[in-house]
């Protein structure tokens, strides 16, 4: 099991997301995020680094323009969506933690199952795990987000402006 990994090792993933039509666009670290503008300025990142958070785009003509990315959202209703694999893969497919307490310390989890659907916005890697930016924290091993990448819409063939 990956435990720990280097940055050098995350060069896959963005590969993975790319190759589907997608970006990924910087958004700062979980402490100090970087306004919406800021990131569409800076456009698409070309390599990956731990502890940062990121958000997966769809690839446009235009990869600054926010107008030109909701323009494709709206018109074809694509949003970054992953399947968990079928079970029997993996010991453990990751975890939601659905409640925090007042210190923001976890107070209630649950499983990630095999065959969850899950919306997602981005993504930061962790030394431990990589955490999903969807409604609820969701944390996956990386092997299990490698795997659940596959699952990702490739939107290579959508017609961009």
């Amino acid at each position: 099991m990956v435990t720990k990994l280097e940055t050098r090792d995350l060069g896959k993933y963005l590969t993975i997301i790319t190759d589907k039509g997608w970006h990924v666009y910087l958004r700062g670290t979980a402490k100090e995020k970087i306004s919406v503008e800021a990131s569409m300025r800076r456009g698409p990142v070309s390599g990956l680094e731990l502890n940062v958070v990121y958000v997966v785009l769809p690839r446009v003509n235009d990869v600054t323009s926010l107008t030109e990315i909701h323009g494709f959202v709206e018109r074809h209703q694509v949003h970054p969506e992953l399947d968990i694999p079928k079970g029997g893969l993996y010991k453990e497919y990751g975890k939601i933690v659905a409640q925090f307490d007042e210190e923001g310390k976890d107070t209630e989890e649950f499983p990630l199952l095999p065959r969850e659907h899950i919306h997602f916005v981005g993504f930061e890697f962790l030394p431990e795990n990589v955490r999903l930016l969807c409604p609820e924290r969701t944390f996956m091993p990386y092997e299990v987000f490698e795997e659940t990448l596959k699952s990702l819409r490739n939107i290579n063939s959508l017609e961009r402006p």
